[in-house]
């Protein structure tokens, strides 16, 4: 029997969706969507660790109004719910009530963890997903991390892509080209991040990733900025130089920027403007494989030391990700026992690096412990996919 100890809050919400949901609302349909992406993948059974099993037990007759709400609001996703951890003593921990539980369960064959809080206990080391409470809560990378410790390490075929901006046709192509297939479970897409903005295919671009299963998409710069102009509707200079316009045309037609006030009205379109942000909020700023770390542009700067960038936070990754691979790779392996893989720097600076390579070529870098992918697509009408096999 495999076990997920699930947590609620921070794990199934998030801090932006519950500022966003009705008033009332406890858990985000989208996040019970990726728990039932591991639980179809591994057939675990859930095991409640939040605070709000109190409310729920194995017993039916013993709901409240709130336990019967959240075994609605699963089974409504195709869910069900197993078991609860015991209530003991404060000081025993959520890592005890876990260790309590496993000690009556001997049957147990692999457990994870999902939580937005750091629990501290030998037995849950290598069987910890942590989410993050105030960006999203469950996310497709912890997805991918939890279906590989209950299912254990599984090689997959990698098809990386980087900085499409808007180019769904040369994408598609490219993807097509080296034998990306979106139906195989042992294929998985990740994109570096910078999705939209110079090309003019901006909503196909969008509905492709929607609609793919096996994916992590990462954040880009592009995004932070799309992000903040959808939020305040306020249109800056930098908006017009990188491309946002194109975008703006895709999704909301001519005619909806006032120029007197560079503002932008959304009125009559709210409906597309949550779509973009939701997309967005999904990205994450790394994913980690067991010989790859990809990322947009680079590691954040002061944490590269003692895999510290895994908990760097966010306003640090923001500037990670406008950062060049050129300002900051010195032929050392950026990450000691691992390879970095990022985009946001078009390739055609790679000959600094490489003296038998000729000035100008985007293909795809290979450096000391760095790949670099970025094609610079918008001046070269090319996308670079660069195909590995790794555990995930």
């Amino acid at each position: 029997m495999k076990i997920i100890f699930l947590d609620f809050d921070g794990v199934l919400n998030s801090d932006k969706f519950l500022r966003r949901a009705e008033e009332g609302a406890i858990l985000d349909p989208t996040r019970l969507a990726l728990l039932k992406q591991i639980v179809d993948a591994t057939q675990a059974k859930i095991v409640l660790t939040t605070s709000w099993r109190e409310h729920w037990d194995k017993d039916l007759s013993s709901f409240d109004q709130t336990g019967r709400l959240i075994n609605s609001l699963f089974a409504d996703c195709g869910l069900a719910l197993y078991d609860k951890t015991p209530i003991l003593d404060r000081n025993c921990g959520r890592e005890g009530e876990i260790k309590a539980w496993l000690d009556q369960n001997p049957d147990v064959e692999n457990f994870v963890v999902l939580d937005d809080a750091f629990l501290n206990a030998d037995f849950l080391d290598g069987r910890f997903v942590k989410t993050s409470a105030y960006k999203d809560g469950l996310n497709e990378q912890g997805v991918q991390q939890a279906i590989g410790i209950l299912n254990g390490k599984v090689k997959k075929k990698i098809f990386v892509v980087s900085d499409v901006h808007g180019h769904f046709t040369l994408m598609k192509e490219a993807l097509d080209k080296a034998g990306f297939d979106k139906d195989n479970p042992h294929h998985l897409l990740v994109s570096c991040g910078d999705y939209f903005d110079r090309g003019n295919e901006n909503v196909e671009v969008l509905k492709f990733f929607e609609r793919l299963k096996y994916k992590v998409l990462l954040r880009g710069n592009h995004e932070d900025m799309l992000l903040k102009l959808l939020y305040t509707g306020q249109l800056m200079q930098h908006h017009c130089i990188n491309g946002t316009i194109a975008t703006l045309d895709n999704f909301f037609g001519k005619n909806y920027v006032d120029y007197t006030t560079n503002t932008i009205d959304f009125s009559g379109k709210t409906s597309t403007v949550d779509r973009m942000i939701e997309f967005m909020e999904e990205t994450v700023d790394y994913y980690e494989t067991a010989n790859f770390v990809f990322v947009h542009g680079w590691l954040p700067d002061g944490y590269s030391k003692d895999g510290m960038w895994r908990d760097a936070p966010e306003s640090v990754w923001a500037e990670a990700r406008k950062i060049r691979w050129t300002e900051r790779y010195t032929e050392e392996r950026p990450i000691p026992d691992k390879t970095l893989v990022c985009g946001h720097m078009p390739n055609f600076y790679a000959s600094v690096f490489d003296k038998h390579r000729e000035k100008g070529n985007v293909d795809i870098f290979y450096g000391n412990g760095l790949i670099t992918v970025d094609a610079g697509t918008y001046d070269t009408k090319r996308v670079n996919v660069l195909v590995i096999e790794d555990e995930v």
